[in-house]
């Protein structure tokens, strides 16, 4: 796909300055993926090669000069980094050296944010400003050189990304160009088991399977397992999630990490260096994979097995992982609101018997369940949750119905938003809090439910229809 794999742009100039007829040949070439801490494929990055005439000085007719006085301006977004906005994003010091002739400075763009809707396409223009020191201003008196700039077009893409556990196509990203398919490749029979995505530092998209972590980038899969806690080689990873309640896609927070359950303990995972912390916690046995959510403090994790919750301080390492509210049973899912109405803790848990509420302070042991009513929740069999920036909740049962809850106004009440999609189940589920969507997949569909409407959408069909591991939301950049 042209926007979104890796591939580079050309871009040529010609300058004519007056006076003694000299000529100066500026070029840009861009890398998608490339960091400027020499990470690649990483959808949130991009170098950016500045060349003073490729073919060098000519001394026979000195059409080619000396560049200075560089600097980047970035117009149309305001969640691109660059030289303008931070040192890190010019490494080879470009602003402040003089570009010879045949000679070229790389600097770095980088998000630092999601900041649009899904399928969207935004355009930003990067303004190169320069001086040629051809002299002839100093002869009459100037400062010696000829000021100048070029300015050409980039594009940011906020893509989704469907996962499914294995198979061919088992990755569907859809964007502003339709539908692509990927084949996540990791090692021989293991199937992915949970996904996450970093919104705060490169863009990958991260998944856990049996056999470690592996990371995709711009259409590239990571063959190793270099990604597991320090002496766990070949770990099995039952969930990895971004450390805020609301976990994707949000102008109002950028999560720094990500926790995982790996291998019976609980770790914490630093997107900026790409790198584990120590066990924070032993987690408890027999978890259910791929569920899991985070407290509106971010203070604690919680996770579940198929007849309780438990709450992970993450104040410290060593803590422990303990009981949350009393017994439920046949849990499928969990989700935590980032507010409440006063008496409900805005964790809810999808059951095969309805949708469940914690009534009392957060966090305890002691505290109940209340069972959330409306639009027959109480009989349906709740397959997953999933939560926005407002307080609201959504959750989707086997049949294809799907409701939404607000923790706010009315924490135990429910009601139909949308007609149902499909007569299928619903699989998973990512609310897209700037464009006021909900997506899901039912069956082998993908479904964009907006706020306005009363219907859902199809967006197209899976790549394929195995177990789901995860729906995700990420922007990249290109050319």
């Amino acid at each position: 796909m042209r926007n979104f794999l890796l591939h580079g742009l050309f871009i040529g100039l010609l300058l004519i300055t007056t006076g003694c007829q000299t000529q100066t040949s500026v070029s840009v070439t861009t890398v998608n993926g490339e960091c400027a801490n020499g990470l690649t494929n990483a959808p949130y990055c991009m170098s950016v090669t500045i060349q003073n005439n490729s073919g060098g000085q000519n001394f026979i007719n000195s059409t080619s000069l000396p560049l200075t006085g560089i600097s980047i301006a970035i117009t149309g977004v305001s969640n691109v980094l660059s030289p303008a906005a931070t040192s890190s994003m010019d490494p080879n010091g470009c602003t402040n050296s003089s570009i010879a002739p045949g000679s070229s400075c790389t600097f770095y763009l980088q998000l630092n944010q999601e900041f649009y809707s899904v399928g969207s396409v935004t355009p930003f223009i990067v303004t190169i400003n320069y001086t040629v020191n051809d002299g002839l201003s100093s002869i009459v008196g100037g400062s010696g050189g000829a000021q100048s700039s070029y300015s050409f077009t980039l594009n940011q893409y906020t893509n989704l990304y469907a996962i499914t556990s294995s198979g061919i196509n088992n990755l569907t990203l859809y964007n502003n160009s339709g539908l692509t398919y990927y084949t996540l490749e990791s090692t021989a029979g293991s199937a992915i088991q949970t996904s996450a995505i970093d919104n705060s530092s490169y863009g990958y998209l991260w998944f856990g399977t049996n056999q470690g972590m592996y990371w995709f980038g711009n259409g590239n899969t990571s063959g190793n397992n270099t990604y597991n806690p320090s002496g766990l080689t070949s770990a099995s990873v039952s969930s990895i999630f971004t450390s805020q309640p609301s976990p994707f896609e949000s102008q109002t927070s950028t999560p720094a990490n990500m926790y995982g359950v790996i291998s019976g303990g609980l770790y914490s995972f630093t997107f900026s260096t790409i790198t584990w912390g120590s066990l924070i916690a032993q987690a408890p046995t027999n978890l259910l994979s791929n569920v899991n959510a985070v407290s509106s403090s971010g203070s604690n994790i919680l996770l579940a097995s198929s007849g309780q919750v438990y709450a992970c301080s993450t104040a410290s390492s060593g803590a422990s992982c303990n009981n949350e509210a009393v017994a439920l049973n046949s849990i499928a899912d969990i989700g935590f609101t980032v507010a409440t109405s006063v008496g409900y803790t805005g964790l809810y848990a999808a059951t095969a018997n309805g949708l469940y509420v914690e009534s009392g302070t957060f966090p305890s042991s002691t505290n109940i369940w209340t069972q959330v009513t409306g639009d027959g929740i109480e009989s349906a069999q709740i397959s997953v949750i999933t939560t926005d920036d407002s307080g609201n909740i959504y959750v989707g049962d086997n049949s294809g119905d799907v409701w939404l809850v607000s923790a706010v106004s009315s924490p135990t009440t429910a009601a139909h938003h949308w007609s149902r999609p499909s007569n299928q189940p619903i699989t998973s589920m990512v609310f897209d809090n700037i464009g006021n969507s909900l997506y899901l997949t039912s069956g082998t569909n993908l479904y964009q439910c907006n706020l306005l409407d009363s219907s859902c959408q199809s967006v197209g069909l899976l790549g394929n229809a195995n177990q789901p591991a995860g729906l995700l939301i990420g922007s990249s950049i290109s050319n």
